[in-house]
């Protein structure tokens, strides 16, 4: 038998999940942004081929309460759309294995990191004491 509908943000209260696997089903809907902090210890989340919509939760992405035991995220063949929230520095730390093909994600360039200025000596060199 296969589930429908939507998933409840109320699943998130299972802090002792460790694996939450519900690929293949007919669920739709949005991705619950309270599963963030609702599954301290959840370390797989597989919900491909379903057709839920919306985007990643920036929420997911957050350093505090952002699913940080989670190695595996399968969210392959959904209807996702839009651009991908910036991850937070430290975010998803344990992640390992990630699935987002067959979506309509849009991930936004980051610009290159500023160059350092180049220090400049006067006409005389250095001036001073060293």
């Amino acid at each position: 038998m296969r589930a429908a509908g939507t998933l409840p943000g109320a699943l998130a209260g299972l802090d002792r999940l460790t694996s939450l696997v519900l690929s293949s089903n007919w669920l739709n809907g949005t991705l619950p942004a309270a599963f963030a902090a609702g599954f301290p210890a959840l370390a797989e989340l597989h919900l491909d081929y379903n057709a839920f919509t919306g985007s990643l939760p920036a929420a997911w992405l957050a350093t505090r309460g952002g699913l940080p035991a989670l190695q595996s995220l399968a969210l392959e063949g959904n209807l996702l759309a839009g651009a991908l929230p910036d991850a937070a520095p430290g975010a998803l730390a344990s992640l390992l294995s990630l699935g987002l093909q067959w979506n309509q994600l849009e991930a936004r360039a980051r610009p290159p990191p500023p160059q350092p200025a180049p220090v400049r000596h006067g006409k005389g060199g250095r001036r001073g004491r060293w």
